[in-house]
């Protein structure tokens, strides 16, 4: 595979605030930070360590791997900077799941320009790498396009491919417009495997204190599934979002992984109300009685006790 060294982008803004090449510090700093929330949301569903868009930052891999570097003043034109990825962190690579491999910064460059320019309300099922967090960061850009930019264009070169895409309003307009209604994107989500129905192929997966995940299954998955019940799983594929929601309502499993089993214990017992004496009968409970061989009497009463501590503060 090739290294990052191979991946170029040209940033270009145009427009009326650009007309004399120059642009305010605080425009640069606007594009540029959303640039870099959109290309970390991509890599977040990527590396399935999504969903993108939630508060807090994400594995450090992640935030690294999207931290592109300047390398070339602006030029004359319009307004452009010339980007690379940032140095690959070896250690950091191997936490990437196999199918991934090396090149996250790459990959995530390639599924955020490929995919913005095959973006469309005329299609439900969202780009390679998006999710609608990836989504909502291309919202922002609004901002920068009214104060004086008609579009940003997003040059990039990797691995011998071109890819081209332009963040414009009306680029804007059709991202609002999917926010607002069911999509379908790769989706993510860990819990315990509970309540399956092999006629129908569907289990259900919990992890409070989130909402549950319905889970449709194949064949080939039915005796994965059936060893898996009541285990803390790791289930990924197509999921459906329902609008405004980050997280998928259900999911249609390209993988099952159980992560590890867990306790057999039972959730609900805890809400129960129950009589000490019938917790004690039901566990055994005994109670307790002091050993015949102390070497002292046991208290009497707590009036002695009650002189020793006085004894021990030193009080009369």
């Amino acid at each position: 595979m090739a290294g990052t060294d191979t991946l170029k982008i040209t940033l270009t803004l145009d427009g009326p605030l650009v007309d004399e090449h120059r642009l305010p510090l605080s425009e640069l700093l606007r594009v540029g930070k959303q640039l870099r929330d959109s290309l970390r949301g991509v890599a977040i569903v990527l590396t399935q360590h999504g969903p993108s868009g939630t508060a807090g930052r994400s594995k450090k891999v992640i935030e690294d791997s999207v931290d592109l570097r300047v390398v070339a003043a602006p030029r004359a034109g319009s307004f452009a900077l010339d980007l690379e990825a940032p140095p690959e962190g070896a250690p950091e690579q191997a936490e990437l799941s196999q199918e991934m491999g090396s090149g996250l910064s790459e990959r995530a460059v390639e599924a955020f320009v490929e995919g913005l320019e095959s973006l469309s309300d005329k299609s439900d099922a969202l780009p390679h790498g998006f999710d609608r967090g990836v989504l909502r960061s291309i919202v922002p850009f609004r901002v920068a396009l009214r104060k004086g930019l008609t579009e940003i264009d997003l040059d990039a070169t990797a691995r011998g491919a071109r890819y081209r895409a332009q963040i414009t309003a009306d680029k804007v307009d059709v991202v609002e417009r999917l926010i607002q209604r069911p999509v379908t994107a790769a989706a993510a989500a860990q819990g315990v495997l509970q309540m399956v129905d092999f006629g129908s192929l569907e289990f259900r997966i919990d992890r409070p204190p989130l909402s549950s995940v319905g889970v449709h299954f194949g064949e080939k998955h039915r005796d994965a599934v059936h060893d898996a019940v009541r285990q803390f799983v790791r289930v990924s594929g197509v999921g459906e979002f329902q609008p405004e929601r980050l997280e998928p309502s259900r999911i249609w499993a390209s993988t099952i992984e159980v992560l590890y089993e867990t306790l057999e214990l039972d959730s609900g017992a805890f809400w129960r109300e129950r009589a000490v004496y019938d917790l004690a009968e039901e566990q055994g409970a005994v109670e307790y009685a002091l050993p015949d061989d102390l070497d002292s009497d046991p208290w009497r009463d707590d009036g002695e006790a009650a002189a020793l501590i006085k004894a021990v503060h030193g009080r009369d």
